[in-house]
Order: C-alpha cells, then structure tokens, then sequence
C-alpha cells in the first residue's frame, strides 16, 4: 500500500467512527417564516438548568417574546419529529420567571390541540428549539475600498485604450 492510499483509508475510518458516535445527532434544521421573517430552527438536547443551555436558551429570538415562541411552533409543526415523550416537538423556551425554578416553553402536539405551553422543572432533558439562522456577514470596509480601486484602475485602463 502506498503512503497516499493509508492516509486516506485512515481519513475514511475516521469519519466513519465520527458519523457513528453521531448516531444520536438532532434532527436536520427546517426553515420556517413567522410574520415575515425567515428562521432555520434546529434543536439542541438539554438540562435548561446548566449554565450552557441556560446560556443558549436565553439567547433566542423568542425569549421574552411568548407571541414569537407561540407563533414558531405553530409554524414549525412536528417537521423536526416529536422527540419530547414521543409526543411534543421541540420546547421554544421563552421565559424564567423565577430563576432557577420552572422554565416556561410552547411545543407543538400533533395529537392535539396544536400548540400547547408547558412549564419545565429544573434537572429534566428535554429537547429545545434553537435558531440555527447563519448571521449575516456585513461587507468589511477594506472590501469596499478594494472594489473601488479595481473600479478606478479599470477607467484608467479604458482611457489608456481610447488615447492609444
């Protein structure tokens, strides 16, 4: 075997024992539109209660805003499964009332009435919405310049043309 074909077979066994150990691995996110604006929800499984989760959680577009909460799991539906007691969609966590004690969140029931709230105790795994939508990326000011300057030297380039 030649040094080239091992190192791939090396590549190829790794990746292989990486997809495996992710055979727990959340659901693909879905994108949605809620009023107007386009999401990527993905889900994240967790304590709400660990300073990670709890981090992330709070990080939401939805939280303190129980209408977007609402609103996202309605339009979200059971698209990414029922993965809370094989019956509730992921939780869209929105509010901590009090902290450290009862996390309130909207889910969406498939076997009705839809969209229900649920209040979540603390030390219990439940899978949480979380938007997954890519930040846009602001064009950085040293761009702007460069393409003025690629503009400029393409004038110049044109003139030189035009007096020759």
């Amino acid at each position: 075997m030649t040094r080239a074909f091992t190192i791939i077979r090396s590549a190829l066994a790794g990746l292989v024992v990486a997809m495996t150990s992710l055979g727990a691995a959340q659901a693909a996110p879905i994108a949605v539109t809620f009023d107007g604006t386009d999401y990527t929800i993905g889900t994240l499984t967790g304590v709400y209660n660990d300073t990670p989760t709890a981090s992330l959680l709070q990080s939401q577009p939805w939280w303190d805003n129980t209408t977007l909460a609402q609103g996202l799991a309605a339009a979200l539906g059971n698209q990414l499964g029922v993965p809370n007691f094989g019956s509730w969609g992921p939780l869209f966590a929105y509010s901590l009332p009090v902290p450290n004690a009862a996390l309130t969140s909207w889910y969406f029931s498939p076997s009705g009435p839809g969209v229900n709230t649920v209040t979540v105790f603390p030390g219990s795994e439940f899978v949480f919405a979380v938007d997954e939508t890519p930040a846009a990326v602001p064009l950085p000011p040293t761009a702007a310049l460069l393409l003025g300057g690629l503009g400029v030297v393409g004038v110049m380039k044109r003139r030189a043309r035009k007096a020759a």
